[in-house]
C-alpha cells in the first residue's frame, strides 16, 4: 500500500517481512494500485534525496514500533512517521531508544496504539 501522505509504498507481508520502496508510476492510465508489476511498466529511476529520506524516516518508524512490541500497520506507521517529525527527530533518531523517549515519541506511540485498540 502507498501511504497517502508520505508517498511511499510498503508492502506488509504475512511472513513478517516488510519492504519499503519508492511507489511505482502508473502515468495516465487510471488504473489503480496493484502488486501485480507484470501489469505495469515498470522503469527503474533513480531515488531523489528527498525520496529517500522519507524511506528512512519509514523504514526506521517501522523498527521503533517493532522495538516497542507494537502492531505495524499502515496507520501506525504513519502515525510514528509524522509525529516524529513534528517532534523535531532526524530519521537516524528514530533507531535510539533514550532519544524517542526524551522527546516523548515512545509515550505518544505507545498511546495511539492503546486508544485504537480500546476504541
Amino acid at each position: 500500500v502507498t501511504l497517502p501522505t508520505i508517498g511511499v509504498m510498503v508492502v506488509l507481508g504475512n511472513n513478517g517481512w516488510i519492504w519499503i520502496c519508492a511507489p511505482p508510476k502508473v502515468g495516465g492510465s487510471g488504473r489503480q494500485e496493484t502488486l501485480n508489476f507484470s501489469q505495469m511498466d515498470v522503469r527503474y529511476e533513480e531515488v531523489g534525496l528527498v525520496l529517500r529520506e522519507r524511506i528512512c524516516r519509514v523504514r526506521n518508524a517501522v523498527l521503533a514500533l517493532a522495538s516497542q512490541g507494537l502492531e505495524i500497520t499502515p496507520e501506525s506507521i504513519t502515525f510514528a512517521y509524522e509525529e516524529s517529525q513534528q517532534r523535531g527527530l532526524a530519521a537516524a533518531e528514530l533507531l535510539d531508544a533514550s532519544r524517542r523517549a526524551g522527546v516523548g515519541l515512545a509515550a505518544a506511540v505507545v498511546g495511539e496504539a492503546v486508544s485504537k485498540t480500546a476504541g
